[in-house]
């Protein structure tokens, strides 16, 4: 139980659903950006304003705070799927059409050239959990966003499998990967989810 508080939970889960609109930001204009986490560029465009990283690693640092921000809302998707309670946040569509399905969707197309990064393994094997949940409760994506999903995990599959060498698991990597141990914390992968 989530502390043993059925309306508390309840009404945790709801509030994480409303802020899903103020959350991301998907363009449907293809002069923006496709996808937009304001509040994660605004704290990097501060550290840069403040000195605090320089103007070159403004990229790197989006990256890694966009990419965190999907990660901690994926574990708050998984936390409400598991308690089998409450509105699957997972598919939740806002009234602008907003959606953490499809935001994370985004974040993988954006940056399909870093694949092999391990935080984005680790959000892959996240995002490729709450699909699942998801699907097993009924809810279904978009066909196109399904095909993506289901090509993008396979390749994210073979990248996991490569760390199986001559037969035996690295276990050091598979740790790191899945946010086990002092390695993944160095890399930024929020611990086990």
């Amino acid at each position: 139980g989530f502390v043993d508080d059925i309306r508390l939970y309840l009404r945790v889960a709801n509030r994480i659903r409303m802020r899903i609109g103020k959350q991301f930001n998907i363009s449907l204009d293809a002069s923006t950006p496709k996808i937009s986490q304001s509040h994660e560029i605004m704290y990097v465009q501060d550290l840069v304003d403040t000195n605090e990283i320089k103007s070159a690693d403004y990229d790197e640092n989006i990256f890694r705070y966009t990419t965190l921000n999907l990660q901690y809302w994926l574990r708050l998707v998984r936390i409400i799927q598991n308690g089998h309670c409450g509105s699957d946040i997972w598919q939740y569509k806002t009234k602008d059409g907003q959606k953490l399905s499809k935001a994370v969707l985004e974040h993988f197309k954006h940056y399909k050239d870093r694949m092999h990064d391990g935080v984005i393994v680790n959000l892959a094997h996240m995002a490729k959990s709450a699909l699942n949940a998801s699907e097993i409760k009924g809810y279904t994506c978009q066909t196109r966003d399904e095909d993506y999903y289901s090509k993008y995990f396979k390749k994210i599959d073979e990248i996991t499998n490569k760390i199986i060498l001559d037969g035996e698991t690295n276990e050091e990597e598979l740790n790191t990967i899945i946010g086990i141990g002092d390695e993944a914390r160095r890399r930024d992968i929020p611990p086990f989810w």
